[in-house]
């Protein structure tokens, strides 16, 4: 992982192991999503106020629906900050990939981004789509 010939801050190259994990063969595509969201009324988790409860002591404005979105760093950062080029947005969902003023108007056959494959989320199985 890493390169030695490319960015500073991707440097060094080195090994890396991974465990094993699942991947379906297909993406679904923004528009398949749609269509999923439409039929079955599902909120995928940036959508969705996260539970005070579940979270006590959180600051009431990062309950409200939001999504880590990445920015491209301006030059080298400190790799041990991830704050650095993930941005926790506010209104950040699969509709809104870069945040509230951003849309999926021109992107419908590109991956839907900013859900998860979870309980009562399975857009590529639940239907045919």
């Amino acid at each position: 992982m890493g390169s030695n010939d490319q960015y500073p801050e991707e440097a060094p190259a080195h090994p890396v192991r991974v465990n094993g994990f699942w991947m379906d063969r297909f993406v679904v595509t923004n528009s398949q999503f749609r269509r999923f969201v439409k039929a079955t009324g599902y909120r995928t988790l940036a959508e969705r106020p996260a539970d005070a409860a579940t979270y006590p002591g959180a600051l009431p404005e990062l309950l409200q629906p939001a999504s880590a979105v990445f920015v491209k760093p301006p030059g080298p950062v400190d790799k041990g900050d991830h704050r650095h080029w993930w941005i926790y947005t506010v209104g950040a969902n699969w509709r809104h990939p870069e945040g509230p003023h951003s849309s999926i108007k021109g992107r419908e056959q590109h991956p839907v981004v900013r859900q998860r494959r979870g309980p009562g989320c399975a857009p590529s199985r639940a239907r045919p789509i």
